[in-house]
C-alpha cells in the first residue's frame, strides 16, 4: 500500500489535478467493483457448501 501512495502522490505532483482526480476516481470505483465481486463470490462458495 506505502508504494502505491508515493506512486499517487509523484502523479499528483506532475500532471494536473483533474486528471489526478480521474485516475483516483477509477481507481477507487474498481476497487469497489473488485471487492463486491470477491463477497459475492464468498456468499455464492457459502451457499453451495
Amino acid at each position: 500500500m506505502r508504494s502505491s501512495a508515493c506512486f499517487l502522490t509523484a502523479i499528483a505532483q506532475n500532471y494536473p489535478p483533474m486528471l489526478v482526480t480521474e485516475v483516483y476516481l477509477l481507481l477507487i470505483t474498481h476497487m469497489k467493483k473488485y471487492i463486491l465481486s470477491s463477497l459475492i463470490k464468498q456468499d455464492v462458495l457459502r451457499e453451495i457448501t
